[in-house]
């Protein structure tokens, strides 16, 4: 008899209930829900790059300013302003991450954020 049979054997014996450590139980079940899939973490991580300017705005970065202060047409999300990518910006993520041997894919893109910031109405 194996050892799966054997289980089997005495759950049915015990009228159906099975009689182990309620984790052991829990822990069957979870391996049989998880066993088709593979586990994949990733992290995010935010730094503050010690540029003159915002990621995709020519405005000066002052932290220390109040919101709105250091703002200019692209912040303000006046109707036809884009932005652009600081590329200053760029040129030290891309050191960081060659210096954390990072892997530098070939094309990139970016998102709009889904939530409110004061001084960037457009999401950007």
């Amino acid at each position: 008899m194996t050892k799966e049979q054997k289980k089997e054997f005495n759950i049915k014996e015990a009228g159906g209930v099975d009689q182990r450590n309620p984790i052991a139980v829990m822990e069957d079940k979870m391996n049989k829900i998880f066993e088709n899939y593979e586990l994949k973490v990733g992290f995010e991580i935010h730094a503050q790059l010690n540029t003159k300017a915002k990621l995709f705005s020519s405005a000066p970065l002052m932290i220390q300013e109040e919101a709105n202060v250091m703002a200019n047409y692209v912040d303000m999300a006046m109707p036809g302003a884009l932005p652009v990518l600081n590329s200053e910006a760029l040129k030290l993520a891309l050191k960081a991450c060659v210096a954390f041997d990072g892997q530098i894919n070939k094309a990139i893109s970016f998102e709009r954020k889904h939530y409110f910031y004061n001084d960037q109405p457009q999401g950007y």
